[in-house]
């Protein structure tokens, strides 16, 4: 398929920027009638075998967030949302964390959605991200991208060329690649901005719309766009999403006045999202001790009694990246009394029992917990954890392979799967395991040769065989496609 290369090019172009939009009346949320033409330019087959190739080249690339609460955590918000957006229907989507400083979010071929966890950290509620989602699935349901590329068509080509190197750069450097953008000749970039304009105009319509129908305040969409303008001018820098998401007050008083009018949304208990912002922010910090100190000066504003929990919370993550496990605990058996429901306090205990070298305790906590939320992957992963450290290899083998299918495309469930395997001296499944580790990590040439060594174990098992053989085949025919 050598359309593939060319077709990513454009998708490359466009990737962090939904534009080229056909007219719509702003009065309904229904998909646009765009004919055979759209599908012409980027199948929906072709977007989604696209989305799929590049979530993997961007594992190579940034520091995704592989931790089981943080992505159950956002793609659940996030698939709540989907089945509030009426066009969603038959479309597949995912929800990813990017470990990233920067206030930026994007929505990629086939449904994928970044989000970096600098954006996170500046929302106040969740029905700030909540709108920051709502909008960029709109512009998956509404085919921005595939629209873009068919814009692109009107343009010539030495103007296509300059506009795929200024995105180019874009997306490594959002300042640079405005300044280039500046330089493609005056009508092919009003092309571009027009269009740019009235795709985020029609995204927030339909978030807007989603967002109440998930029971969400729309005013949450509103103060985060306040919130980013405001950021933008104060700081003297352009923030990444407003790069690629062109934002004016006047696109806010339309925001504004959509939204005004609309109920049915309820008010939100905010302590889930707050936890997850805690985790999310203990990923961040390179040197823990200032963070700690941080962390001591917060709570001491607070009586015993009265602190917050979520403060409390992240406060025992500090101290467990700092090896103080005792201080740790004795915060989150105290918080577990007083928040006995709370799944991520429980989680937190477990691994703190882990990394305290004491795998059976963690098992206690988690037992009744796993036999009541069978398929929930925080509690699976962690759970799967504890039985490896504690030597229960066959346990939780049979576990994570009956967990496989729900998270096939998470490169971390190969990774322990290949660590447990290896401590059960099952060396052939360490080369298959950890070959689809790398094949999801994007690393094509890695993962082919560890099928080859697989295949090289000589097993006498004739469905292991046939199915090394089918991945090297696949993996063979994708390096042959991208070079």
């Amino acid at each position: 398929m050598r359309p593939f290369r060319l077709i990513i090019a454009f998708i490359l172009s466009a990737i962090f920027s939904a534009t080229a939009v056909a007219t719509v009346k702003a009065s309904s949320n229904t998909l646009p009638d765009m004919g055979s033409s759209i599908n012409k330019v980027l199948p929906l087959n072709l977007e989604q075998q696209l989305g799929d190739y590049y979530i993997r080249i961007l594992r190579q690339q940034l520091p995704i967030i592989d931790d089981p609460q943080v992505r159950n955590y956002i793609n659940e918000l996030g698939f709540k949302l989907v089945a509030a957006n009426e066009d969603a229907n038959n479309r597949q989507f995912y929800f990813f964390v990017i470990n990233d400083p920067s206030f930026n979010a994007f929505a990629m071929p086939g449904g994928y959605i970044g989000v970096h966890s600098g954006l996170i950290h500046n929302a106040d509620t969740e029905s700030e991200l909540a709108g920051v989602l709502a909008h960029e699935i709109a512009h998956v349901t509404q085919r921005h991208l595939a629209r873009r590329i068919e814009q692109q068509q009107q343009l010539n080509f030495p103007a296509m060329l300059a506009m795929l190197g200024s995105v180019l750069v874009m997306m490594k450097n959002p300042e640079a690649g405005v300044a280039a953008l500046t330089g493609i000749q005056a009508g092919a970039a009003q092309i571009i901005i027009n269009h740019t304009r009235s795709n985020e105009s029609e995204a927030d319509r339909i978030g807007i719309a989603s967002l109440v129908k998930a029971g969400y305040n729309p005013s949450g969409m509103i103060s985060f766009f306040e919130k980013m303008l405001q950021l933008s001018r104060y700081s003297g820098e352009r923030l990444a999403f407003l790069s690629t998401h062109p934002l004016s007050q006047q696109r806010i008083t339309e925001a504004r006045d959509r939204a005004r009018n609309l109920r049915g949304y309820e008010k939100k208990d905010e302590s889930k999202f707050l936890l997850f912002k805690q985790r999310l922010a203990s990923f961040l910090p390179k040197d823990f001790n200032p963070v700690k100190r941080a962390y001591e000066d917060e709570l001491a504003k607070y009586t015993f009694k009265n602190r917050p929990l979520a403060t409390e919370y992240g406060y025992a993550l500090i101290l467990n990246h700092l090896s103080r496990f005792k201080e740790s605990k004795a915060i989150l058996n105290r918080l577990q009394d007083k928040y006995p429901d709370s799944l991520y306090i429980i989680l937190a205990r477990a691994e703190t029992e882990i990394a305290s070298n004491n795998p059976k305790a963690a098992i206690e906590i988690l037992n009744e917990l796993f036999r009541l939320n069978p398929g929930n992957d925080s509690i699976t992963m962690i759970y799967a954890r504890a039985l490896i450290e504690d030597k229960q290899l066959k346990k939780a083998l049979d576990m994570l392979y009956l967990h496989l299918p729900n998270v096939e495309r998470e490169p971390s469930i190969y990774e322990i799967i290949a660590e447990a395997q290896s401590k059960d001296g099952l060396f052939k499944e360490v080369h298959e395991s950890t070959g689809l580790y790398l094949y999801h990590s994007g690393d094509l040439q890695g993962a082919l040769a560890q099928y080859k060594m697989a295949m090289n174990g000589r097993s006498n098992d004739p469905y292991f065989n046939s199915r090394l053989l089918a991945r090297i085949r696949e993996v063979q025919r994708e390096i042959l496609e991208v070079h």
